[in-house]
């Protein structure tokens, strides 16, 4: 279980250490990580728990969990979520007005 594991580190390390938790998993361990960035989450989990107050909101997989409305609900802010043409990966990002 690791929280926030990512909290103070440069996208290098970033990758990382989401590649060798990834390799762990192939290996047959696992991992439970809290994360609230949640291009990170959806690029390193296959599945996800969005929680609201300690109670689940939605629960499955990246694209299934990183949906706009699921995410307005539980951050209270419009937020996009696109899917990476290299990856098929969603990446969020909030809408903020210029």
């Amino acid at each position: 279980m690791l929280d926030e594991p990512t909290a103070s580190l440069d996208l290098g390390h970033q990758v990382l250490l989401v590649n060798a938790l990834r390799r762990r998993g192939r290996e047959g361990n696992g991992a439970l990580l809290v994360l609230h960035d949640l291009a990170l989450a959806g690029a390193a989990c296959d599945r996800l728990v969005l929680l609201v107050c300690g109670q689940v909101l939605a629960e499955g997989t990246p694209a299934e969990v990183l949906k706009p409305d699921l995410l307005a609900r539980a951050y209270g802010t419009a937020v996009d979520v696109v899917t990476d043409p290299a990856t098929g990966q969603p990446l969020v990002a909030p809408r903020i007005a210029r």
